[in-house]
């Protein structure tokens, strides 16, 4: 229930963010929805996508996939996130 919950505050906050409405409510909403992921894969997957299409949200996709990197147990998984986070931050600052 939790986990159906969360998905579909995740698509909902997409849609919203989608039509250009980025609002602080949306941006709140869909941070929490997305760490509350159960699937962590799923949710860096989700993270990286948003924040390199769109760079002016990026900080804070940034910083949400940085307290989901530090949640994983993979260790593939925690490399590859630490991966997606530097070159996110490479295409951020140039």
């Amino acid at each position: 229930m939790r986990r159906i919950l969360s998905l579909s505050f995740l698509s909902c906050s997409i849609l919203c963010i989608s039509i250009h409405s980025f609002s602080i409510f949306s941006l709140s909403i869909l941070s929490l929805s997305i760490l509350s992921l159960s699937n962590l894969s799923l949710s860096i997957l989700t993270l990286s996508i948003l924040s390199l299409s769109n760079l002016s949200l990026s900080i804070l996709f940034l910083s949400s996939l940085c307290i989901s990197n530090l949640t994983l147990s993979n260790r593939s998984l925690s490399i590859l996130s630490s991966c997606i986070l530097s070159f996110a931050i490479l295409v951020f600052v140039a």
